[in-house]
């Protein structure tokens, strides 16, 4: 006696397969945008936590070597020649353009000199004892708040700080811990303005949070 299997041909219809991609298609498109935003943050904050502490320790290692504290340093000349004078071998430098010019804004002018490190990011300086970082080198968009960001090496503050002064106020309004008088609320509103955007950052632990004012 012979045995007859049966089988089961069912498979999908065409419809069904069509629906299959519009719903891929449409949760692709919600989520692939915030993990490539989240990701972008996740890069520019490592980079500017990395730079920070880079620098900080540049600072810390030259006053011991040359055993005189920041605020005391001889700041005559460029920001260049101080660089070079004081910090320059503890950074990692793939290219050191001293001459290069860089016009970033009409508002907040340019920088001289360009210090291009070994990840990609570069650095140059609006005055002896300002230094310009942008994390992600020749590339846009340019603008302070997304991809640069200005930092105090101590001339006027004895420390490391975000922001050239306090964000373009007087350096007298920052306390011992050099975050200065200013609410988060408040450095949120100064960031919208392209000021204080550093000091926002430094006051969230260099984290892009959800209410910082631009998207990367």
């Amino acid at each position: 006696m012979k045995c007859k299997h049966l089988k089961n041909n069912k498979s999908f219809t065409l419809s069904e397969v069509l629906i299959t991609l519009v719903v891929i298609g449409i949760i692709a498109a919600i989520t692939v945008p915030v993990i490539m935003a989240n990701h972008k943050k996740t890069e520019a904050s490592s980079k500017l936590k990395k730079f920070y502490a880079t620098l900080d320790n540049a600072i810390r290692l030259a006053e011991i070597e040359n055993g005189t504290p920041v605020n005391e340093w001889n700041y005559s000349g460029n920001g260049t020649s101080t660089f070079e004078k004081y910090l320059s071998k503890y950074f990692s430098i793939a290219k050191f353009e001293k001459d290069e010019y860089r016009e970033i804004n009409a508002k907040y002018n340019a920088w001289s000199g360009s210090v291009y490190l070994n990840d990609g990011t570069l650095f140059g300086f609006d005055a002896p004892s300002v230094v310009i970082f942008d994390l992600n080198g020749d590339k846009g968009p340019n603008t302070y708040g997304r991809d640069i960001f200005v930092f105090e090496t101590g001339l006027y503050n004895k420390r490391l700080i975000s922001d050239w002064g306090v964000c373009g106020e007087d350096n007298d309004t920052f306390d011992e811990a050099g975050m200065g008088v200013y609410s988060r609320t408040d450095l949120i509103e100064a960031c919208k303005d392209q000021r204080c955007c550093t000091k926002l950052l430094e006051l969230d632990g260099w984290e892009f949070k959800d209410d910082y004012p631009y998207k990367l």
